[in-house]
């Protein structure tokens, strides 16, 4: 057939053709799953850091370089370490949110969005964390697209898919532990086999077993998310005003940012004043060796720097009471601000301040007590106080607990 000119030139229609149809099929098709896949690397934002310096390194350098304020569009594929004393918050792109603590160290491998609108694909984030400790607030679909995210994590001993919610990612040498704060779902992988948890928490051993879920944690706190009325295991306190011109401050249960809290607001203050709520556990804790207080506290606004001139007015402060193996009365402290102390002869040394983000929630988590204390720790747990003290504030707190184990 090629041999002759009419044979040859079927041959270069024919093959025109089926050039022509094999376009017509691959290019719509090769330009589908372009739009579809195609993604574009998004930055991410690092708040003033906590007290310290936080360090980067981004990818193809070779040496940290330490941050000591706002940066904004961080690439993927730098790594964030924190100090002995820094923390850092940052925020995504698609606003998900990590708290790294002390000694953390944290890669962004991928953080990235579909290229174009017309893509059902999620947002898409990996981190590794390759010690220290996270808190991860993976959020739901955001507006306008309302496009979901996927959000993994890699550490030394397992990777981990997280679903909208909150979660703490601890590793350490000996393994990696996963806590599911708030209503949330993880897929955990490790040496093959994978499991899914919906609550609680569990752990990934050095070798690569899978431990969980782990039994709960007793809580001694009632109504710590204050989804129930405030008298419900919480009393409200007389206030206090120093000055009988100013006012006194509120308290009340409100509903934000899709959970429950107790505000405190105080506005138009010259003078020290203090309100709050408490609840009387009244427990015996001595069979038990694990103790730790956790509670998420937002801090909008404060008008006294730091805890004030003796350290001991904050917009928001928790106090545990309690009685040691002598039968002496004690109380631990925490106070949470985000104003810088105040400098001079009168303002004394920070102590018991817990520095946070001003209008971002914080994660906090206590260490062991029942270590921490000493000799001084608790036997009997008497009462929990949480108070606002200063003057003018405007702060909240919610997801209280006082969690113990044997």
């Amino acid at each position: 057939m090629l041999r002759t000119p009419e044979g040859r030139a079927w041959a270069i229609l024919l093959s025109a053709f089926a050039i022509f149809c094999a376009l017509v099929v691959t290019v719509p098709l090769g330009t589908r799953w372009y739009v579809i896949n195609a993604t574009a690397p998004q930055f991410t934002t690092l708040e003033k850091p906590i007290d310290g310096e936080v360090y980067l390194k981004e990818r193809g350098r070779t040496a940290f370089i330490a941050v000591a304020e706002r940066r904004d569009h961080i690439p993927e594929g730098t790594t964030i370490k924190t100090s002995e004393h820094s923390r850092a918050f940052l925020r995504l792109f698609e606003d998900s949110t990590l708290m790294l603590y002390n000694n953390t160290e944290v890669v962004l491998e991928r953080v990235r969005r579909p290229r174009y609108s017309l893509s059902s694909r999620p947002n898409c984030i990996r981190l590794r964390v390759e010690r220290g400790r996270v808190a991860i607030g993976v959020s739901g679909p955001t507006p306008p697209t309302e496009r979901a995210v996927t959000l993994a994590v890699r550490s030394p001993h397992a990777a981990i898919t997280l679903a909208e919610g909150r979660y703490s990612v601890l590793v350490e040498d000996e393994g990696t532990q996963l806590t599911i704060l708030l209503p949330g779902e993880a897929q955990v992988t490790a040496r093959g086999q994978a499991r899914l948890f919906r609550n609680g928490r569990c752990r990934i051993a050095r070798d690569g077993t899978i431990e969980g879920p782990l039994p709960p944690e007793q809580n001694l706190i009632v109504n710590g998310d204050f989804s129930s009325i405030l008298g419900r295991g919480w009393e409200k306190l007389v206030p206090h005003r120093q000055d009988p011109n100013d006012p006194f401050g509120e308290v009340k249960i409100v509903a934000a940012d899709g959970k429950t809290m107790l505000a405190f607001r105080r506005h138009g203050a010259r003078t020290h004043g203090e309100t709050g709520v408490l609840q009387r556990i009244d427990k015996d804790v001595r069979d038990f060796s694990w103790l730790k207080l956790t509670c998420e506290v937002l801090v909008n606004r404060q008008s006294l720097p730091g805890g004030g001139y003796e350290s001991s007015e904050f917009p928001v402060m928790v106090e545990l009471n309690y009685k040691d193996a002598m039968g002496n009365l004690r109380s631990k402290h925490w106070g949470f601000y985000y104003l810088d102390p105040g400098t001079g002869p009168e303002w004394k040394t920070l102590v018991n301040g817990i520095k946070v983000i001003q209008g971002e929630w914080y994660l906090f988590e206590s260490d062991n007590l029942m270590q921490s204390l000493g000799d001084a720790r608790p036997v009997h747990i008497v009462s929990v106080r949480i108070y606002a003290s200063g003057w003018d504030w405007d702060s909240a707190i919610t997801n209280i607990s006082l969690l113990v184990q044997e």
